[in-house]
């Protein structure tokens, strides 16, 4: 029996202009400059390697209220943080616990947020008015057509801005006010919105959100057989001459939310108390 020889095709030549590019490209990388560890510690390097990303290539910093139902507080969950009590203040993205929160808000944002039904997951956030016209369900929440799997909105309140952590360094946070806490946002607002300040043309205007220093604080709250704590907002005072590096902050984190706040892919969360049963 005859053993058939395998003949071997020659590898494809590259075209030397392809060549040449690499070998460019090679010799451009090899000539940049290695950076001292103190330059890179001092923020000189351009290209850090978060180029081409987005905000939905990370966690959402929210900073949410641990309820008695929250998985935080539940051993058999992964979420499970073993000093974390009820009615704590728990920053997701960091795993910070607080009793009570400094918080400068930089940018308010309605939203329309629309979940599959039975905890399907995040669909899309919508601008508000788009549940005009909708039905509610047996829960008050806005319910697409489609019967008991039809897709729900959700009215959430979010307030972007900067935490004072423990360190007392300032941290972003998304604060999400639904449900039962659509009242607290509506009050934050309003109160934010008397502080007012008189322009150069004699002329009563508001003062800027970002100017705000709040204190955050959760409030037990009873109703019927349900419990909960709920968000307490205290307009403490405002930023000082002496803090223009917190001011200064506090602009730049409102750009930085207004550009990608639209990214801003929601947690969902456990709902704790139902609109209906309020």
């Amino acid at each position: 029996m005859e053993t058939q020889k395998t003949q071997h095709q020659p590898a494809a030549k590259v075209p030397e202009k392809a060549l040449s590019t690499v070998n460019a490209n090679k010799n451009e990388l090899a000539s940049a400059p290695e950076m001292t560890l103190e330059q890179i510690m001092a923020g000189e390097m351009e290209q850090t390697g978060f180029e081409g990303t987005s905000s939905t290539d990370f966690v959402m910093p929210l900073l949410k209220i641990l309820q008695k139902l929250s998985p935080e507080l539940n051993a058999s969950k992964p979420a499970y943080i073993k000093e974390a009590k009820v009615g704590q203040f728990l920053d997701t993205s960091t795993g910070e616990l607080m009793d009570s929160v400094e918080f400068i808000p930089c940018l308010y944002k309605p939203q329309m947020v629309e979940w599959k039904a039975k905890r399907g997951g995040f669909v899309a956030s919508h601008e508000p008015g788009v549940e005009q016209g909708l039905a509610r369900n047996e829960k008050n929440q806005f319910v697409r057509p489609g019967g008991p799997e039809a897709n729900i909105l959700m009215d959430t309140r979010y307030f972007y801005g900067l935490r004072k952590s423990k360190t007392g360094e300032l941290v972003q946070n998304i604060i999400a006010l639904k449900s039962a806490d659509i009242k607290t946002a509506k009050s934050w607002m309003s109160d934010m919105l008397a502080q007012k300040t008189k322009n150069k043309r004699g002329e009563m205007v508001p003062l800027p959100i970002f100017i705000h220093v709040c204190k955050l604080t959760a409030v037990f709250q009873t109703k019927g057989e349900n419990d909960w704590f709920a968000w307490n907002v205290e307009l403490e005072r405002h930023i000082n001459k002496d803090e223009m590096a917190v001011l200064s902050k506090a602009q730049e984190a409102r750009t930085t939310f207004q550009a990608s706040a639209a990214n801003m892919r929601p947690v969902e969360e456990e709902t704790v108390v139902e609109n209906s049963q309020l």
